[in-house]
């Protein structure tokens, strides 16, 4: 019920980031049920970063994990996310938010999946990090559905082709951005956000 399909980008606001790592199969489930697709192949990006390797290179972050493909090829890869030249090179530790979460969308990339859960994709980044990344994201929904756990309502407007909102165990919301800007008078989503999610507190 989350995504339609290819070129879907759905955003899904106060989901809580525990149920978003079990749904990507990266913690054990303990409670409810979800079910997966035929031929549904799911990605996970992780908004702390936690399967880089501080010690390696961006090339051999890449390569040792890929290493069926040639150099050109890696090299090609790190490309679309503007790693060129020496860039390839530099340490991971040493690397910015924004370029630890394009290496993160280059390893994504290479793995092939059709259905991309991502936690917080651009938190922590400056504002031009996050245009790179939300724009590398849109990209990427060209033959993916790829679902969004942010707080950021700023980031369902600029990415998102779908929004759900979710408070209190349930679903408050189901829609475009604009069709959710629509449901009060002032025309914010903010003000939406918080008549859904507000339990009798003062707005």
């Amino acid at each position: 019920v989350l995504a339609g399909g290819r070129q879907h980008r759905v955003a899904i606001n106060q989901f809580n980031a525990v149920q978003i790592v079990y749904f990507a199969g990266q913690l054990e489930q303990v409670c409810g049920e979800y079910k997966v697709g035929d031929n549904i192949f799911v990605g996970y990006y992780d908004q702390f970063k936690e399967n880089l390797h501080r010690d390696k290179t961006v090339i051999n972050e890449i390569w040792d994990e890929y290493p069926e493909l040639t150099q050109t090829d890696v090299r090609n890869a790190l490309a679309l996310f503007l790693f060129q030249g020496d860039d390839v090179f530099k340490d991971i530790r040493a690397l910015s938010g924004g370029e630890l979460a394009r290496v993160e969308l280059t390893k994504l990339l290479l793995q092939k999946v059709n259905f991309l859960i991502m936690d917080e994709p651009t938190d922590g980044l400056d504002p031009n990090q996050k245009y790179v990344v939300r724009e590398m994201i849109k990209e990427m929904s060209a033959d993916k559905a790829i679902i969004i756990s942010t707080h950021i309502l700023e980031e369902v407007v600029a990415v998102c082709t779908r929004a759900i909102v979710i408070a209190h165990g349930e679903i408050k919301a189901d829609g475009t951005p604009e069709e959710l800007r629509n449901m009060d008078a002032s025309g914010k989503l903010d003000v939406v956000f918080r008549n859904l999610t507000m339990k009798g507190e003062g707005k």
